[in-house]
């Protein structure tokens, strides 16, 4: 009898062990599951993408980048390139349901492999923005008015990552529309 009991009560401390070891490993696991959350975008004051698994951009490259000091990283400016067959056109103006930006111009773009996206822009960036028309491969000056549906555009824009939305100029970005032959 006394050896059942000290078995039991060495099966018993084993148990207890395995059970802290689980709950340890468990617990630590779901604190650090994603880099990135809801609330890092929230905090961080980020456009949420609309398909977390669809984006073209690295998210963990991107969040790293979030984390340097004003004084250490001193300068970001990206280079974009979108392109697409225009879907839609907003010229009324209203506010994405992702996020707190309010636009005046929205474009929406269907690429080669039918994915949707939509652009957002302010008045004050139009208005820095150069569109051409490219017809037998000679730019012609154009407008926004002239973009329509069915359009396929090039859309090359530089942004500094500093200015908020409302402050970014777009500066030497540039949409083509590129005519049919």
């Amino acid at each position: 009898m006394f050896n059942l009991n000290k078995i039991l009560f060495v099966f018993f401390f084993v148990l207890v062990i395995i059970i802290v070891g689980e709950l340890f490993y468990f617990y630590a696991l779901n604190t650090n599951t994603s880099l990135i959350t809801q609330t890092d975008l929230t905090n961080k004051q980020c456009v949420p993408l609309t398909n977390k698994n669809n984006s073209a951009l690295n998210r963990t490259l991107l969040y790293n980048f979030m984390n340097f000091k004003k004084g250490i990283l001193t300068s970001s400016i990206i280079k974009n390139r979108f392109e697409g067959i225009v879907t839609k056109i907003d010229t009324k103006g209203g506010q994405t349901p992702y996020s707190k930006y309010k636009y005046d111009f929205l474009l929406e773009l269907k690429s080669k492999t039918n994915e949707t996206d939509s652009l957002i822009f302010t008045n004050n960036q139009l208005k820095k923005i150069k569109v051409v028309e490219l017809k037998d491969n000679k730019e012609k000056i154009s407008s926004i008015a002239n973009i329509k549906e069915g359009n396929f555009i090039i859309i090359e824009s530089q942004e500094d990552l500093f200015e908020d939305f409302y402050n970014s100029t777009l500066e030497g970005s540039k949409i083509t529309i590129i005519s049919p032959p």
